[in-house]
């Protein structure tokens, strides 16, 4: 009896010991486990962290590549005849090519030949057809869609990026005139009206600027004082990381709420509420009396231009570029999420004061607003959703907004 107890015993220890022996075993499985998953998870956060810093290192601009504009003492700055420059950016890469003439797209002569018409585009970057390959812009789509039997309608731009409405006019008076259009374009952003009362441009570049003085446009601020340009930064690792800092910008864009909830975690910058101050031009009565005399303004600028476009004997109207929130009911609610604006925010400020302004003044006013929005609602996008200026289809569409305009302004210029 005795001895079958001491076997039983043992027999009894060595699956105890077994059981613990199992049980160390699972125990370094997992901990084996954890440590291989903990090290691939450093090695993805490593890679996303290169792909992330590789991303902004490809968007910078090449240190070694001519600049594609240069001070000038009675504009701020113009574009650098012949000067060719490669940008990427998130949503797009294209080439910019100058012309000898310092203008984008094809070199015309001043003279204009016998029997062919010209249309010519004032603005900012929207006008110059920033940022799509220049066969793409809206220079170039509307002249494909124009022709004429009796002779060629030739469309150009003077556009440049960054430029309002105040350097618009004093180009077209020094130097786009010369090419003798029989019609001129001018394209209205939102922030011209801001910019208009600024002698320091968007690029943070000094600028001329008009004042009202007793009812008369009196130019100040020339000669612009030349001002060193500070060379673009990538923006800098939040808690010494890119990937983070690229995923917030992300995230306030598309989902502001989610971010404040990230934001309360310590994982995203504080992110500011206040609306640019570009924006206040869509907001409540209480803007009003800091918005009424940059209407005043521009609307003494767009009746100069008018003026002076007349004055050479060429036809003049005002094209209007909406911001992507006006035609995008998502953007819109976005941008009020962003920014807390409330009910007493109107999106359609800006081009319902713009055609009281080409009323007073006799002016055609042409509003693609809508022609857009059927774009998007469709699925289509005709804004880059990040960088926020037209895509090649919001280019074409403009165009075709302005078709039918051109062709019924113009002599024989039908589609």
């Amino acid at each position: 009896m005795g001895a079958q107890s001491d076997g039983g015993r043992d027999s009894g220890y060595g699956t105890l010991a077994a059981v613990r022996e199992g049980r160390a075993g699972r125990k370094r499985g997992w901990l084996v486990g954890l440590a291989v998953s903990f090290a691939s998870l450093l090695l993805c956060l490593g890679a996303i962290e290169l792909a992330a810093r590789a991303l902004v290192a490809s968007q910078m601009p090449d240190p070694d590549q001519e600049p594609l504009h240069r001070h000038d003492a009675n504009l701020g700055w113009v574009k650098v005849p012949g000067a060719v420059a490669h940008l990427s950016r998130e949503e797009f890469q294209i080439t910019i090519q100058v012309n000898a003439q310092g203008q984008r797209g094809p070199l015309r002569p001043y003279q204009k030949p016998s029997g062919v018409r010209r249309v010519l585009l004032l603005g900012d970057s929207f006008a110059a057809g920033y940022y799509v390959e220049e066969e793409q812009s809206v220079r170039a789509v509307l002249e494909r869609l124009l022709s004429c039997p009796s002779g060629p309608v030739e469309v150009l731009t003077a556009g440049t990026v960054g430029y309002s409405t105040d350097q618009e006019l004093l180009e077209f008076e020094r130097e786009s005139w010369r090419y003798q259009p029989d019609l001129v374009v001018l394209l209205f952003y939102s922030n011209d009206l801001f910019y208009n009362s600024q002698s320091i441009g968007m690029a943070g570049q000094p600028k001329p600027v008009f004042v009202l003085d007793q009812g008369e446009l009196r130019l100040e601020n020339v000669p612009a004082p030349e001002r060193e340009a500070t060379p673009p930064r990538p923006p800098p690792p939040f808690r010494g990381s890119m990937a983070l800092r690229l995923l917030s910008q992300r995230t306030a864009r598309s989902a502001p709420r989610l971010y404040r909830a990230v934001e309360r975690l310590g994982l995203f910058p504080p992110l500011s509420t206040s609306p640019p101050r570009e924006y206040r031009v869509y907001g409540p009565p209480r803007f009003a009396p800091e918005i009424a005399p940059l209407w005043e303004l521009t609307g003494a600028l767009i009746e100069r231009l008018s003026q002076e476009v007349d004055a050479r004997g060429a036809g003049f109207a005002v094209l209007y570029v909406p911001t992507r929130f006006e035609v995008n009911d998502e953007a819109w609610r976005l941008t009020c999420e962003r920014y807390g604006m409330g009910r007493l925010w109107r999106r359609r400020a800006v081009i319902d004061e713009l055609r009281r302004v080409c009323d007073r003044l006799g002016l055609d006013l042409l509003d693609p607003t809508e022609a857009l929005r059927r774009a998007e609602a469709d699925g289509e996008e005709a804004y880059y959703q990040y960088d926020g200026h037209w895509n090649t289809l919001g280019h074409a569409v403009a165009a075709r907004v302005l078709t039918p305009y051109v062709s019924g302004r113009l002599p024989c210029a039908g589609p």
